[in-house]
């Protein structure tokens, strides 16, 4: 709103000096019903910029060693052993653990040093991997694949994480069943997890070499797992269990390692749930 007001020269002073404080009172009264009038605009700006909190503390991880040809493993963090580790031994049914900060690192697994002594030198990595973990999540660090001379034919060394990723609920009764390929000379898998009487078979397509499939769903209780051949779906089962138990209520890995032929590290399943101190070889 526009206010004027029409002065002359015989206007006397101190009706100017009145007109003057009529407009400074007007100018204010308007930016204050300005300033009080209702909006939604700053709430609805407020309520967007409401986030959660971003998840805190350190990584977590589980580590598993099915490489063929190699001894125990340290692991190294941006060059550094972790010392409160031990050597994760190969296949073995006790999966080392660790925590350790957050964010975008280099991780690498390398020999022990030949003895425990402070001049003693930490060999060279075999293998390296630069990641990004996020602050309280898990995950499964496995080694697979062929080290040396005899990875000619085979897959070499190799270092993956996987994120130990699954839904929130599990459906009373039943299993969340996933599967981690780490057999060095395996193709893709198809994997199928049934039971004598039951339709409803497991179907888990095309699992590559150190790739996790999704968790899916199965009946607790003793099943068939059968792993054959992603490319040839008419081939016999490379691998098969009997009467694989599986828990209920848990989130269950089946790792497949080794090396189909190998009398030293043969192909093997292995069953682990995460958070236990063990696996159960199948």
């Amino acid at each position: 709103m526009n206010v004027s007001y029409h002065v002359s020269k015989a206007t006397p002073r101190w009706v100017l000096l009145a007109l003057m404080v009529a407009v400074v009172a007007t100018a204010c009264d308007k930016e204050k019903a300005e300033g009080e009038a209702p909006s939604t605009s700053g709430e609805q700006e407020a309520d967007a910029g409401e986030e959660e909190e971003a998840p805190t503390g350190p990584a977590r991880l589980t580590l598993v060693h099915g490489g063929v040809g190699v001894d125990a493993l340290r692991v190294l963090v941006n060059g550094k052993p972790l010392e409160e580790v031990e050597p994760i031994k190969p296949f073995s049914g006790k999966p080392g653990s660790a925590e350790i900060p957050a964010g975008s690192l280099l991780l690498a697994v390398a020999p022990p040093p030949v003895d425990d002594s402070p001049s003693a030198v930490q060999p060279p990595p075999l293998v390296t991997k630069p990641v990004t973990l996020t602050a309280g999540a898990s995950y499964l660090v496995l080694v697979a694949g062929v080290y040396g001379e005899r990875a000619r034919e085979d897959r070499p060394l190799s270092l993956f994480v996987v994120p130990e990723e699954g839904p929130a609920e599990i459906e009373s009764g039943k299993t969340l069943l996933r599967v981690v390929h780490g057999a060095a000379n395996a193709p893709p898998l198809d994997v199928t997890s049934s039971r004598a009487g039951d339709d409803s078979a497991l179907a888990l397509v095309n699992v590559g070499f150190g790739k996790a499939s999704a968790f899916h769903p199965v009946s607790a209780g003793p099943e068939l797992l059968e792993f054959r051949s992603g490319l040839d779906a008419s081939a016999a089962p490379i691998y098969a269990a009997q009467n694989a138990v599986l828990a209920p209520d848990t989130r269950t890995t089946l790792l497949l390692l080794g090396k189909s032929g190998s009398e030293e590290h043969p192909l093997r399943l292995w069953l682990w749930t995460p958070g236990s101190e063990t696996a159960r070889a199948l």
